[in-house]
Protein backbone atom coordinates (compact mmCIF):
# COMPACT_ATOMS: atom_id res chain seq x y z
CA UNK A 1 0.00 0.00 0.00
CA UNK A 2 2.61 2.19 0.78
CA UNK A 3 4.61 2.20 -2.29
CA UNK A 4 0.92 2.52 -4.52
CA UNK A 5 0.72 5.97 -2.29
CA UNK A 6 3.89 6.57 -3.05
CA UNK A 7 3.42 5.96 -6.71
CA UNK A 8 0.31 7.85 -6.62
CA UNK A 9 1.88 11.19 -5.32
CA UNK A 10 4.35 11.01 -8.01
CA UNK A 11 1.86 10.91 -10.45
CA UNK A 12 -0.44 12.96 -9.53
CA UNK A 13 2.43 15.75 -9.65
CA UNK A 14 3.60 14.83 -12.76
CA UNK A 15 0.58 15.46 -14.19
CA UNK A 16 0.28 18.70 -13.46
CA UNK A 17 3.24 19.75 -14.06
CA UNK A 18 3.23 18.32 -17.43
CA UNK A 19 0.00 19.68 -17.99
CA UNK A 20 1.10 23.38 -17.05
CA UNK A 21 4.52 23.71 -17.76
CA UNK A 22 3.95 23.59 -21.99
CA UNK A 23 0.87 25.70 -21.63
CA UNK A 24 2.82 28.96 -19.55
CA UNK A 25 6.17 28.23 -22.29
CA UNK A 26 3.66 28.02 -25.52
CA UNK A 27 1.10 30.88 -24.29
CA UNK A 28 2.56 34.33 -23.64
CA UNK A 29 -0.60 35.70 -21.47
CA UNK A 30 -0.92 32.21 -19.59
CA UNK A 31 -0.12 33.53 -16.22
CA UNK A 32 -2.54 36.59 -16.62
CA UNK A 33 -5.67 33.81 -16.68
CA UNK A 34 -4.71 31.29 -14.60
CA UNK A 35 -2.48 33.09 -11.85
CA UNK A 36 0.74 31.90 -11.01
CA UNK A 37 2.23 28.51 -12.16
CA UNK A 38 2.35 26.79 -8.54
CA UNK A 39 -1.67 27.95 -8.29
CA UNK A 40 -2.91 26.18 -11.37
CA UNK A 41 -0.81 22.69 -10.59
CA UNK A 42 -2.68 22.95 -7.01
CA UNK A 43 -6.28 23.21 -9.25
CA UNK A 44 -4.38 20.67 -11.65
CA UNK A 45 -3.75 18.13 -8.62
CA UNK A 46 -7.19 18.76 -7.28
CA UNK A 47 -9.35 17.73 -10.25
CA UNK A 48 -6.53 15.10 -11.75
CA UNK A 49 -7.03 13.09 -8.71
CA UNK A 50 -9.82 11.08 -9.79
CA UNK A 51 -8.34 10.36 -13.22
CA UNK A 52 -5.01 9.82 -11.72
CA UNK A 53 -6.31 7.57 -9.65
CA UNK A 54 -8.13 5.21 -11.72
CA UNK A 55 -5.04 5.15 -13.98
CA UNK A 56 -3.41 4.32 -11.48
CA UNK A 57 -5.47 1.34 -10.08
CA UNK A 58 -5.38 0.06 -13.54
CA UNK A 59 -1.48 0.44 -13.62
CA UNK A 60 -1.39 -1.39 -10.52
CA UNK A 61 -3.14 -4.55 -11.93
CA UNK A 62 -1.12 -4.13 -15.11
CA UNK A 63 2.10 -3.87 -12.39
CA UNK A 64 1.17 -7.39 -10.48
CA UNK A 65 0.26 -9.24 -14.21
CA UNK A 66 3.95 -8.51 -14.90
CA UNK A 67 5.62 -8.21 -12.05
CA UNK A 68 7.16 -12.09 -12.78
CA UNK A 69 8.03 -11.69 -16.16
CA UNK A 70 10.37 -9.37 -18.01
CA UNK A 71 10.14 -6.16 -16.05
CA UNK A 72 12.16 -3.92 -18.48
CA UNK A 73 11.41 -5.60 -21.88
CA UNK A 74 7.60 -5.44 -21.47
CA UNK A 75 7.08 -3.04 -18.54
CA UNK A 76 7.99 0.57 -20.50
CA UNK A 77 6.37 -0.31 -23.32
CA UNK A 78 3.36 -1.66 -21.93
CA UNK A 79 2.37 1.45 -19.59
CA UNK A 80 3.70 3.77 -22.46
CA UNK A 81 0.45 1.93 -24.77
CA UNK A 82 -1.68 1.93 -21.53
CA UNK A 83 -1.41 5.95 -20.75
CA UNK A 84 -1.83 6.39 -24.39
CA UNK A 85 -5.16 4.16 -24.46
CA UNK A 86 -6.93 5.78 -21.40
CA UNK A 87 -6.32 9.40 -22.54
CA UNK A 88 -7.98 7.93 -25.87
CA UNK A 89 -10.78 6.95 -24.15
CA UNK A 90 -10.53 10.13 -21.47
CA UNK A 91 -10.50 11.66 -24.72
CA UNK A 92 -13.51 10.02 -26.89
CA UNK A 93 -15.81 9.81 -23.52
CA UNK A 94 -15.33 13.43 -22.84
CA UNK A 95 -16.10 14.91 -26.21
CA UNK A 96 -18.12 12.11 -27.09
CA UNK A 97 -17.01 11.03 -30.17
CA UNK A 98 -16.59 7.89 -31.54
CA UNK A 99 -13.37 8.33 -33.17
CA UNK A 100 -9.65 9.45 -32.53
CA UNK A 101 -7.93 12.58 -33.00
CA UNK A 102 -4.32 12.06 -33.88
CA UNK A 103 -2.95 15.72 -33.81
CA UNK A 104 0.36 15.77 -32.28
CA UNK A 105 -1.07 18.99 -30.55
CA UNK A 106 -4.21 17.44 -29.20
CA UNK A 107 -1.52 14.42 -27.85
CA UNK A 108 0.70 16.87 -26.37
CA UNK A 109 -2.28 18.75 -24.70
CA UNK A 110 -3.68 15.51 -23.13
CA UNK A 111 -1.48 12.46 -24.06
CA UNK A 112 1.43 13.26 -23.16
CA UNK A 113 0.79 14.24 -19.78
CA UNK A 114 -1.19 10.57 -19.25
CA UNK A 115 1.62 8.94 -20.88
CA UNK A 116 4.46 10.32 -18.70
CA UNK A 117 2.50 10.04 -15.75
CA UNK A 118 1.45 5.98 -16.56
CA UNK A 119 5.76 5.21 -17.02
CA UNK A 120 6.41 7.42 -13.87
CA UNK A 121 3.91 5.03 -12.23
CA UNK A 122 5.42 1.94 -13.26
CA UNK A 123 9.44 2.91 -12.46
CA UNK A 124 8.21 4.54 -9.05
CA UNK A 125 6.61 1.70 -8.48
CA UNK A 126 9.24 -0.92 -9.72
CA UNK A 127 11.45 0.63 -6.96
Amino acid sequence: MKKFTISYIACLLAFSIVVNVPQYIRVPNYADSWGPIWLSIIMFSIFGSIPVLIGCLIGEFCYRKIKGSHELKIGVPLFIVLGITYNHLLFMWFNQRDFLSLYLEAFLDTGLPITVSSVLFYLVRRR
